[in-house]
């Protein structure tokens, strides 16, 4: 049966290993040309911390299938107990996880800053949430232990990331400061001595010169034949790695300057210096509610259930600020989208954006958001948004938590699918509602001028930069 402390000495492990994670990142993010080979190891030291969280996710997991296939035998009070304890040290896991490809992410995106036509693919996919185990993940562990660099070109593991998702490395180039190939590997074999491991390399077309033209399989290697339904899997993702590289070219771009909402949070991170709860609004619709967790010291008492109720109390003055972000004008119109999200700022990567810790923030702060010191949540009211939206001549509704929004342009219309994609952009990465509008008043210009053609789908791919 496993138990709190070993749990939290798993999790305490890991930790630990965070913080000089996050102690090379925060160089990194003053001066990312100083990378050295060294620095390099900060990937296997992640991986490390990542992969024993995992194991213990594992663990848990079959002991929560042990329980309930015994639950006949049990009491009831007992099975409930039991299965909400091993749910709680699962959640605190996950958490852990995800606190690690939040370093991951950071620096991952110190190489492909400057490469995010790359990532367009990579989020067309689903997270991998799962931590890659058994002879898989012992021989990528191996691989990123001692293949730092290959060919001249920095490998890059996908495994500690959240928006790395085809491919299990990347390499790039140091000199030329791009991504010049993806790769996948595969474990055979493990003599105890040593792994056996074939890498599958592809590389867009520009970066032939840079890697050597393949040699012929080894004898050793050649005499391991991989079963056919391994086979029909690595087809599957060799596919994906070659649609990734095989990128269209946009026909057109749009380049807009605008303020985000970071002096705000600039503010916000100042004033919990001095107080445990500080409320700061964004804008029209967004407030910031931040409050520290100095009652619990550790990393696991941050995570644990039982300080749920505490963070509760010490919001109930939440109510009387989100009053502040209701849009009066609408009040009582059955065209009123008055509407409270309730969410948290997010600190790993979303499509177009940048990662929180490459955000220009103390960082400290960002320390201690990434370790739970500090929790920001984020309230959001998409009612001021849509009186903007309709002074600009847009229809707008609020279906559930949906934004519908579209234009009649004479006997045509215009439609903009996925408004949750913007509303998340202005609510977990705060940007304004007016960089938001300008992109629409932007993309109607052009329709209303005839670039843009009737029966068209506009694929928008932002690149945002903080």
């Amino acid at each position: 049966m496993i138990s709190v402390p070993t749990v939290r000495k798993v999790i305490d492990q890991s930790v630990k290993d965070y913080q000089k994670c996050f102690d090379l990142l925060e160089a990194l993010r003053d001066h990312p040309s100083n990378l050295s080979a060294d620095d390099l190891l900060f990937q296997p030291r992640l991986a490390t911390a990542i992969f024993r969280s995992g194991d213990m996710y594992q663990s848990l997991a079959r002991e929560s299938n042990t329980v309930i296939s015994r639950k006949k035998n049990l009491s009831a009070n007992w099975f409930r107990r039991r299965m909400g304890t091993l749910d709680a040290y699962k959640g605190a896991i996950s958490e852990t996880v995800k606190t690690g490809r939040i370093l991951g992410d950071a620096f991952a995106w110190v190489f492909y800053q400057r490469e995010r036509k790359y990532l367009r693919k990579h989020f067309e996919h689903e997270p991998v949430l799962n931590v890659p185990s058994g002879l898989g993940g012992k021989g990528e562990l191996a691989f990123i232990k001692n293949v730092r660099v290959w060919n001249g070109q920095i490998t890059i593991y996908h495994g500690i990331t959240s928006f790395l998702r085809i491919g299990d490395v990347s390499f790039y180039d140091p000199n030329l400061k791009r991504i010049t190939a993806i790769g996948e590997l595969k474990t055979e074999k493990d003599t105890g001595s040593a792994l056996g491991l074939q890498v599958y390399l592809l590389w867009p077309r520009d970066a032939e010169k840079v890697w050597p033209q393949p040699s012929q399989p080894s004898t050793a290697s050649s005499k391991v034949p991989m079963p056919p339904k391994q086979r029909q899997q690595l087809t599957r993702q060799l596919k994906k790695m070659a649609d990734s590289l095989d990128l269209p070219r946009p026909r057109d771009t749009i380049k807009l300057r605008d303020k985000t909402h970071l002096d705000e949070l600039r503010e916000l991170a100042n004033a919990l210096l001095n107080k445990s709860v500080v409320y700061q609004r964004a804008g029209d619709g967004l407030l910031l509610a931040g409050f520290t967790s100095k009652r619990e010291r550790s990393y696991f008492g941050r995570l644990s259930p039982k300080t749920k109720p505490q963070l509760e109390k010490r919001l109930t003055g939440l109510n009387q600020h989100v009053r502040g972000i209701m849009d009066m004008t609408q009040v009582g119109s059955p065209l009123s989208i008055n509407s409270i999200f309730y969410g948290s700022l997010e600190l790993s990567v979303f499509p177009g954006a940048t990662p929180m810790m490459c955000w220009k923030l103390p960082a400290d702060f960002v320390r201690k958001l990434i370790f739970h010191e500090v929790i920001v949540v984020t309230i959001y009211n998409p009612a001021h948004l849509g009186r903007k939206l309709r002074a600009a001549g847009f229809e707008v509704a609020l279906d559930g938590r949906v934004l519908k929004v579209s234009k009649r342009i004479g006997e045509s219309g215009v439609e903009m699918h996925n408004m949750q994609f913007f509303v998340n952009l202005i609510q977990h990465h705060l940007i304004r509602e007016d960089f938001v509008l300008n992109v629409f008043t932007e993309i109607l210009k052009r329709i209303e001028n005839g670039e843009i053609q009737p029966n068209s789908k506009i694929d928008l791919d932002p690149h945002i930069y903080y």
